[in-house]
């Protein structure tokens, strides 16, 4: 049992478990052994949750970018179309030649 990712007081309790006589620790081990099991599972899910949180925080990131850069090319289009749409001099058309 590698104890290396263990919380310290759950380390304690192996060395102290593993001191008693052996009818205690026959009854103490398997209650032990499932408490080491979990203990590993919910680290891991620690470890899964902070990177899926580390990773959305990155795709916000970009999302938040994606939009400035999106914004930024929309007002220079509409600029684009406002200028075009000045320099049209209604003179230019006659509307009578229906």
């Amino acid at each position: 049992m590698n104890n290396q990712d263990l919380p310290d007081e759950l380390v304690e309790l192996i060395e102290a478990v593993k001191k008693l006589g052996y009818f205690q620790r026959k009854n103490l081990l398997p209650l032990l052994n499932s408490l080491v099991h979990y203990t590993r599972i919910q680290a891991q899910i620690i470890r899964i949750a902070q990177e899926a949180i580390d990773q959305l925080a990155l795709d916000i990131k970009y999302f938040q970018f994606d939009i400035e850069v999106t914004r930024r090319e929309r007002d220079s289009l509409r600029s684009l179309l406002s200028d075009c749409f000045d320099d049209i001099d209604e003179d230019d058309y006659d509307y009578d030649d229906e």
